[in-house]
């Protein structure tokens, strides 16, 4: 059997489309019964933003196909072992701060190593850690698109290994969400960075989401049992913040129980999937009926936090105001609307139309023919044309690492003839 599909279909207002029908089925077919606080004034906004959305994608994926791009190899490998250099002083900062600062290793629980992790603020090696946290998820993005092209490897993996070891830290006692987004963003990079998606594509990918959820399943369940100190289900399934508002039935819960003690885990953790999938939207719900209209909104702080997190880390806890007095929910964190209503209320459908704009110009970018430049032909253009999407991508991480990098930290200016502040031009 032959199987190939084209990345390019994916188009922005498809996968906007696609990720509402995924929670449409889920909602279907899971077995909950919800907390609904909605009213024809929140639907109606949160219908209104939606559109808003997909009017942006529209809007922004509209125009011309830009003229050819070229590429240069060395400035690829410029770009990657900034990414490897800084990566790794970020993660031997995150050891110290885990192991000098906060005593990881003397934990002898799931829930002394998370209040470990919580305790004593923040300090200069998790400052550290915290401000080049960008280089190494760029690091990463930048060495699938190369490694696809199956050009400078070496380096291209010591990237990818960075970028790898990053989440374990937060996994091992935090939580599943960061290890969840970095193989998701992985995984968005390879399908983009692919001319064609073929089925031993699809297998690997099965077999890394097996794998992926049999390491999780018993991270999240021992975590869980420990906290509550038994097995029993009622409160095994209620014990995260994210299920107030979806809990499952009663009929759920009495075959859960009766299930041998793997099946019963097994079907616990697959719940407690849909039900992260599921609560966003009554999150928000929630949001609108309870929120404090005097308290006002916050026009960005909650959600874009790089200024609050900035502080912290360099004039300490006492500087920044805690926001999450503003937020009345406890499982807003893995929602979108319910920040943004917390940043804009009712404006939040001009800030929809925005972001809709961004992501349509970004799938416009990645959908513009561009043409590879190798360092042994850097006078010629080659002939062969490549996944554009792929070629886009490396225009962005380079932008992102040319403002991160080079301009901020002033290193163009210790270079002749201001080689590395070219690196990421050269890219782009």
């Amino acid at each position: 059997m032959k199987f190939e599909f084209r990345p390019e279909r994916l188009s922005g207002e498809r996968a906007f489309i696609l990720g509402w029908s995924v929670w449409l089925v889920c909602f279907a077919l899971m077995p909950i019964t919800t907390m609904f606080y909605g009213d024809f004034g929140g639907i109606a906004l949160l219908v209104a933003a939606n559109l808003a959305v997909l009017v942006g994608i529209l809007a922004g994926s509209r125009g011309r196909e830009k003229g050819f791009l070229v590429y240069d190899q060395d400035a690829l490998r410029i770009v990657l072992l900034l990414c490897v250099v800084l990566g790794t002083i970020a993660i031997f900062a995150k050891v110290v701060d885990l192991i000098g600062y906060r005593g990881i290793l003397s934990a002898r629980s799931f829930a002394q190593g998370r209040e470990k992790m919580e305790a004593n603020d923040i300090n200069f090696f998790s400052g550290i850690h915290f401000l080049l946290l960008p280089v190494i998820y760029a690091g990463g993005i930048l060495a699938i698109v190369v490694l696809v092209q199956r050009r400078l490897t070496n380096i291209s993996k010591a990237a990818l290994a960075l970028y790898a070891i990053n989440p374990v830290f937060s996994f091992v006692y935090g939580g599943r969400s960061t290890l969840v987004l970095a193989v998701a963003l992985a995984g968005i990079t390879l399908l983009v960075s692919l001319p064609a998606l073929k089925l031993r594509h699809v297998m690997s990918a099965m077999a890394t989401f097996l794998l992926l959820f049999g390491v999780t399943i018993f991270m999240f369940v021992s975590r869980a049992i420990e906290r509550i100190g038994d097995t029993h289900v009622d409160r095994l399934a209620g014990a995260s913040d994210y299920t107030k508002l979806v809990p499952l039935t009663d009929q759920t819960l009495t075959v859960m129980g009766a299930l041998p003690t793997l099946g019963r885990f097994l079907l616990y953790y697959v719940m407690s999937v849909g039900q992260y999938i599921l609560h966003g939207v009554f999150e928000f719900f929630y949001i609108v009926n309870v929120k404090d209209p005097r308290q006002g909104y916050l026009w960005g702080e909650y959600q874009f936090t790089l200024y609050q997190q900035a502080r912290h880390v360099l004039m300490g806890a006492a500087a920044v105001q805690d926001l999450e007095v503003y937020n009345p929910a406890t499982g807003l964190f893995s929602t979108f609307w319910g920040p943004a209503y917390l940043d804009f209320g009712p404006m939040m459908i001009v800030f929809g139309l925005a972001f809709g704009i961004a992501a349509g110009w970004a799938a416009q970018a990645g959908r513009s023919r561009r043409h590879l430049r190798d360092a042994a032909f850097r006078s010629t253009r080659l002939s062969n044309r490549v996944d554009p999407c792929r070629q886009r991508l490396i225009g962005l991480i380079g932008r992102c690492v040319e403002c991160w990098f080079l301009r901020d930290m002033g290193l163009s200016r210790r270079t002749s003839a201001g080689r590395f502040r070219n690196v990421a031009a050269s890219i782009a």
